[in-house]
């Protein structure tokens, strides 16, 4: 047996067991999954932009993700606690557009505050409403947006399992294509995401001095 069918052999493994993991754990996320989230999302990316945006700009962003028709939300449920979550959404680019135009009065009055505390934060956020207009991956790309788990389930799988359960989300909707982009100095989860098959394509400079690497995967 040679080389390439030996990693063809874990990898088809590997999913086999992360697929039983979600089978056992992931849902749907629901609107009363919501302020659960946000505290994990909180808890997770302290000082982060979204973060930094606040819990009820956060509530806002999720609860769209929930609610829209190529919105992809899922937790991961053990014992009666959320233990993480995984969000993704459809054709990117049409769902921050769809986003701002139908549902942009809600994230308003959340948003007022943290920018005049913190003026930095204004460009940041057009700079991001921009990006977020464009189609991440190109316009039928779907995009992995946020993912957690708790920090006592670091390394046990619950977090690939979710994403596993999502883009099997996606390929059930129709999708082709999955982009994601993590921080280089996450070098395990971008380590994790190879596992499944994403291929680094681009790096991403932000203002702050962060580097993202744009990942995407074929389905």
């Amino acid at each position: 047996m040679g080389a390439e069918q030996v990693s063809l052999g874990r990898e088809a493994a590997t999913l086999r067991y992360l697929r039983r993991l979600a089978e056992r754990c992931a849902r749907t996320m629901g609107p009363e999954d919501v302020p659960e989230v946000v505290r994990l999302h909180l808890e997770r990316f302290p000082g982060k932009f979204l973060s930094r945006l606040g819990a009820g700009f956060l509530t806002q962003y999720y609860l769209s993700v929930v609610e829209s028709p190529v919105g992809i939300a899922l937790v991961a449920e053990q014992n009666g606690q959320i233990r993480g979550f995984v969000t993704a959404c459809l054709r990117s680019g049409g769902f921050y557009r769809r986003l701002a135009r139908q549902r942009g009065f809600r994230f308003f009055p959340h948003i007022v505050s943290p920018l005049l505390r913190d003026p930095t934060l204004a460009l940041r956020f057009v700079k991001s409403v921009f990006q977020r207009f464009q189609s991440v991956g190109g316009e039928d790309a779907a995009e992995l947006s946020s993912l957690a788990v708790r920090p006592e389930d670091d390394g046990l799988g619950l977090g690939l399992a979710l994403v596993v359960r999502s883009l099997d989300c996606i390929v059930e909707r129709g999708g082709k294509d999955v982009v994601c982009a993590v921080d280089t100095s996450n070098q395990a989860l971008i380590r994790a995401y190879e596992s499944l098959g994403f291929v680094p394509m681009r790096e991403i400079h932000r203002s702050d001095k962060s580097v993202l690497v744009e990942m995407c995967k074929h389905l």
